[in-house]
């Protein structure tokens, strides 16, 4: 309410009637940053604040902070960066440079609708690095650029619909949203009961096989330059590629994605009905509302772990994801009733869902589908919605 008024005061020209976002950047960095060490925080949080948070403080009369030709009836907070610097194992002095893009984007999604998919009592990740509203995805590349949002985030927005799974099609084919034809499927819901289901989409690093391309400023100067993947053939961006420039836009915003092949999603809509008022959808690692099925049977997504450079958080890797080739030691190319992770509904009762056979990584991939197991089969009916045992 200070910055607002102090800014109408001196900037009496700017109508800010001819604005619907507002933007507050404070000098420093932001308390929500945690790079697993051990600190007095007293910076300000990064945060964004519709007309529901600004009620909770001034009440259900708020209608806005009055300026002389406007309201503003919203707020972003965020830092002037999120490099800081910390002290080497041999008290030297070292330079982390994280920038703000991810946070930008995600706040952007926050005045837009949506709701954060990390855990909001914790702060810890949830779904790491595979769609827009986790934190390890905002700091995903140092913050220079997020994943693109996940495929529940676009549907919640309006931006995408499934196509509903045919239980006749025993053979689905995904393709990547990026390089797919008007005919092909880039999203399947895969139903489990009447609140929940599976989503499956195939995600690539570089869907164009022509590398990561950045471009970036500098003194006032635009640059492109070209990354290119590691010796895993996967791609990370860091800041010594970038040569001291500001990220201004990348050719594949899933280039941030931690690997390649599908990724299938596990939605509840009950929790997420429940809980969408208070922004707590995956607050309880028990039982989210959106989480990913990671391939390699180890649900380490938001967990600490101790290295050798400080505490990481888990936020993804290419063995979480669904192809043939995965070296995960636990995984079997099949997500089924009785694998791991498994096929089960959020109850623990049985789905009958199998999905096996996964294909190679490929913008185009397919995979076996069947309803059975041991003696149950799932008999099909003229309608979807109407099964017999």
């Amino acid at each position: 309410s200070e910055v607002w008024k102090l800014a109408d005061e001196k900037y009496s020209n700017i109508k800010f009637s001819d604005y619907n976002l507002f933007i507050i950047f404070h000098a420093g960095v932001s308390s929500g940053l945690d790079l697993g060490t051990f600190s007095i925080d007293r910076n300000l949080p990064s945060l964004y604040l519709g007309q529901s948070a600004f009620k909770k403080v001034y009440g259900d009369q708020f209608t806005g902070i009055s300026t002389r030709s406007g309201k503003i009836i919203n707020s972003i907070i965020l830092p002037e960066t999120e490099s800081r610097e910390l002290t080497a194992v041999d008290n030297s002095k070292i330079l982390i440079q994280i920038t703000i893009n991810g946070a930008l984007a995600a706040n952007i999604a926050s005045h837009l609708g949506l709701p954060d998919l990390f855990d909001t009592e914790t702060g810890l990740s949830a779904i790491g690095r595979f769609g827009l509203m986790d934190g390890q995805a905002i700091s995903a590349n140092y913050g220079m650029f997020p994943p693109e949002p996940s495929p529940w985030e676009k549907m919640f927005l309006g931006w995408e619909q499934p196509v509903t799974l045919n239980i006749n099609n025993s053979h689905p084919n995904i393709s990547v949203r990026l390089t797919a034809s008007i005919k092909d499927t880039t999203l399947l819901k895969i139903p489990i009961n009447s609140s929940e289901y599976f989503l499956v989409e195939n995600r690539q690093q570089d869907a164009n096989k022509d590398k990561v391309k950045i471009t970036y400023k500098k003194n006032g100067q635009t640059f492109n330059t070209i990354i290119q993947a590691d010796t895993n053939g996967l791609f990370n961006v860091t800041p010594d590629k970038i040569d001291g420039g500001v990220i201004v836009d990348v050719d594949e915003f899933d280039a941030a994605v931690p690997g390649n092949g599908i990724v299938i999603w596990h939605i509840d809509e009950k929790i997420i009905n429940d809980k969408l008022a208070d922004n707590k959808i995956n607050s309880d690692p028990n039982a989210r509302g959106v989480y990913v099925e990671e391939a390699d049977g180890i649900f380490d997504i938001g967990k600490r772990f101790d290295t050798i450079f400080g505490i990481s958080i888990g936020e993804g890797t290419n063995e979480d994801f669904w192809y043939s080739g995965n070296k995960a030691k636990l995984y079997k190319n099949k997500f089924s009733p009785d694998s791991k992770p498994n096929t089960k509904s959020n109850s623990g009762s049985n789905s009958l869902i199998t999905m096996e056979n996964f294909s190679v990584v490929s913008n185009k991939m397919s995979f076996n589908l069947n309803y059975s197991s041991g003696n149950i089969k799932l008999i099909s009916s003229t309608k979807l919605n109407k099964f017999s045992y």
